[in-house]
């Protein structure tokens, strides 16, 4: 794991999916977030994906696409990655 390029990304991703955000997602990343918290959908549905290696059903992935722009898509592909 690239440490350094996650730590940008945490800084790009946060002011669109929020600090509190972000966090909960590293926290699936790492396989420390059991149960998904009190979230809204679109949280819910990002969790998720984290969860499944970015391998959702196609309605699923149809949700995630029309909720999450292309680059933020791109870019939470690219903290899943680091």
């Amino acid at each position: 794991m690239n440490h350094d390029r996650r730590g940008e990304l945490r800084e790009e991703l946060a002011p669109f999916i929020g600090e509190r955000v972000v966090s909960l997602l590293e926290q699936t990343l790492a396989g420390e977030l059991a149960e998904t918290p009190d979230v809204t959908e679109a949280e819910a549905l990002l969790l998720d994906w984290a969860r499944s290696g970015g391998v959702l059903d196609d309605e699923s992935q149809e949700r995630f696409e029309r909720t999450f722009t292309p680059r933020l898509r791109e870019l939470l592909g690219e903290f899943v990655a680091a």
